[in-house]
């Protein structure tokens, strides 16, 4: 249903070359440089690229292309390279080379003890710190501005550097995201997707199809068919021609419908995991339905998260419990900042333009908490006889043993798995698996599950579209409010690559390096899209036939989803701060035992509440701009 585009950009087919040796050393020539057009009075720079022998050829080509192209023609620009396996975890000392001897540009990754680490130090080689600001150059450059990265990513490489940043609540502080000074300009994305088995999701009567939220309606109209936008769904009647029908696991016929294209809401992820469950479907040859060690897409999918800033200090909010907000009308005015229809009130807007505020906004409506978000997370996977919190019991539809996962899937114990761009080319053989949207946050009129034969989670089951319930045909439409859909975050963690310039580096050759960052940035983008180990950050080249219609790297596989979740993609807890001990502090409780059902929420928040907060306040950065 969804197009399989086959066009393909036209890619240099130049000589591959051997990792970890300067590419382009010697006089210019064909066979020993990186281009074919002589180097003559072009400004030459060096560049420590992160290269494996899966992405290396699409490096080459892209330096290749750059070096005979805006490189000869117009920047007078020649990049030699240096392909190195995770070079884009560089030691201080690449930042500290005196000018002969720097890189003049640097591959970077934003995790933990990397880009922000980075970011803050400061030392007698380097008093105006590593990375050059590149501030002034992207609002100079007219093509950069044509750049379609999305501002959340680029947030993620601007910091702004305070000398006089301390630890503790109310100090001074370095500042993170919007408005503050670009350090770096990411290139690609490493985000969660998941994979899922349609060998297994056939075997239980499961009707695949493939049409992005978007087209819904064009297509329903193309084809005189009734989908609705559901990640999965049930129906008392065909939805489209050539739907076959089966049974549920309470004995009735409907037709079985995912959409690989549209994220599942809660209830119906839980429900569907129940078909590859052996304890509710003994004929079920997996053992279980899913397998993730983040929790990101639940939390995020409502605006939450580990932590946020209340406009003083930091809370630690992983087990927050007050509702969030969906604002239902463009240009609502929630403390001081202005939110269109659609958008998630932040965590400082929400309590100080919300909770704490006099005159509540009219044009909000209540969603869950960061709370009931982790719970559902968490619930998957403890197993029915162990408590969750309270007396809520565990559902038991995934497993916790995450170490595994990657072999549960490939061995056709698990239905669903998280994945990541990089991992597609292990699978590029595997036509029983393909990609699919992660879960969100989604209401349907009339809620999406009812109750039969009895309370709880065993006794839960998805409502089908056409049936009536209490004397109300159910329709399975998106709820809407003021016209406003009730959507939340479609997002998930990613690992951001960039670009940066060592401060130490040739100073006559900052432009240089500039101008190759900006090309990388934009036209270069087409060839970041066949480096089969990250997506590409412009949205541009996402969508386009460069990405999603390149089978080099997709093998059939459902690159949309890659491509959406790419786009909305944010950094992970782990690359938050200076460092990732904070996180370390508390994700052995909540990995270790939370999550295998022996320690409850509330008493992971009490062991770890405190501590966190104090941990987080000890950071010397402050994050403006998200969520």
């Amino acid at each position: 249903m969804k197009g399989k585009k086959t066009a393909l950009i036209a890619m240099g087919l130049a000589s591959m070359f051997s990792l970890g040796v300067f590419a382009g050393c010697g006089g210019g020539g064909k066979g020993d440089s990186l281009g074919n057009k002589e180097i003559g009075d072009r400004t030459v720079i060096k560049f420590y690229c992160d290269a494996n022998a899966t992405s290396e050829k699409a490096w080459f080509d892209l330096i290749t292309a750059y070096n005979d192209g805006v490189g000869y023609d117009t920047d007078k620009v020649y990049v030699k390279a240096k392909m190195q396996k995770g070079a884009s975890s560089p030691a201080a000392s690449y930042f500290t080379k005196s000018v002969n001897y720097a890189y003049n540009v640097v591959a970077m990754n934003d995790s933990q003890d990397t880009f922000q680490t980075l970011a803050i130090k400061r030392d007698d080689k380097a008093p105006n710190g590593y990375f050059l600001d590149l501030t002034d150059y992207a609002a100079a450059d007219e093509d950069f501005q044509k750049n379609t990265i999305s501002e959340s990513t680029l947030n993620w490489w601007r910091m702004t550097y305070n000398k006089n940043a301390k630890q503790g609540a109310g100090k001074e502080k370095h500042v993170v995201g919007a408005g503050q000074n670009l350090l770096g300009v990411p290139y690609g994305t490493n985000a969660h997707f998941n994979w899922y088995n349609k060998t297994l999701f056939t075997a239980q009567g499961i009707n695949l199809i493939s049409v992005p939220e978007e087209e819904l309606d064009a297509y329903n109209t193309e084809h005189g068919s009734s989908i609705k936008p559901h990640g999965y769904a049930e129906y008392k009647h065909a939805p489209f021609t050539g739907a076959t029908p089966s049974q549920t696991l309470d004995g009735r016929t409907v037709y079985k419908v995912f959409n690989d294209c549209i994220g599942m809401n809660w209830e119906e992820q839980r429900y569907l995991f129940k078909y590859f469950t052996k304890e509710y479907n003994s004929s079920s040859t997996s053992t279980y339905g899913f397998c993730s060690e983040y929790w990101f897409n639940y939390g995020w999918s409502v605006g939450g998260d580990v932590m946020g800033f209340n406009g003083t200090d930091y809370d630690f909010t992983l087990m927050d419990e007050r509702p969030n907000y969906i604002v239902t009308k463009d240009n609502t005015l929630i403390n001081g900042v202005t939110y269109n229809a659609g958008e998630i009130v932040r965590y400082e807007d929400r309590v100080n333009g919300i909770e704490n505020a006099t005159d509540k906004p009219a044009d909000i409506y209540e969603i869950e908490s960061q709370y009931n978000a982790i719970k559902e997370y968490v619930s998957l996977q403890v197993t029915t006889d162990k408590m969750v919190d309270g007396a809520f019991k565990g559902y038991g539809v995934a497993t916790p043993e995450t170490g595994s996962a990657d072999n549960f899937f490939n061995t056709s114990q698990i239905a669903m798995v998280r994945g990541t761009p990089e991992s597609i080319v292990n699978k590029e053989d595997k036509s029983e698996f393909d990609i699919c949207m992660p879960e969100t946050y989604r209401e349907y009129e009339g809620g999406s599950v009812y109750q039969s034969g009895g309370d709880g989670f065993a006794h839960e089951y998805l409502k089908v579209i056409g049936e009536t319930y209490d004397d109300v045909e159910y329709t399975g439409d998106l709820k809407v409010v003021n016209g406003t859909k009730i959507v939340g975050n479609s997002t998930s963690a990613s690992i951001s690559q960039g670009l940066v310039i060592p401060a130490c580096s040739d100073p006559a050759k900052y432009q240089a390096a500039w101008n190759f960052i900006s090309w990388v940035a934009t036209e270069g983008q087409k060839y970041i899209a066949y480096t089969k180990t990250l997506a590409p950050v412009a949205a541009k080249t996402l969508f386009s036939n460069d990405y999603m219609g390149n089978e080099d790297v997709a093998h059939g596989k459902n690159l949309y989803a890659v491509a959406k979740m790419s786009q909305n993609a944010g950094r992970g807890d782990w690359g938050y701060f200076e460092g990732g001990k904070w996180v370390r502090d508390w994700s052995g409780d909540f990995n270790g035992s939370v999550r295998k059902g022996t320690m409850t929420l509330s008493e992971f928040a009490k062991a770890n509440g405190t501590t966190a907060k104090t941990a987080l306040n000890n950071m010397y950065c402050v994050i403006k701009g998200i969520r």
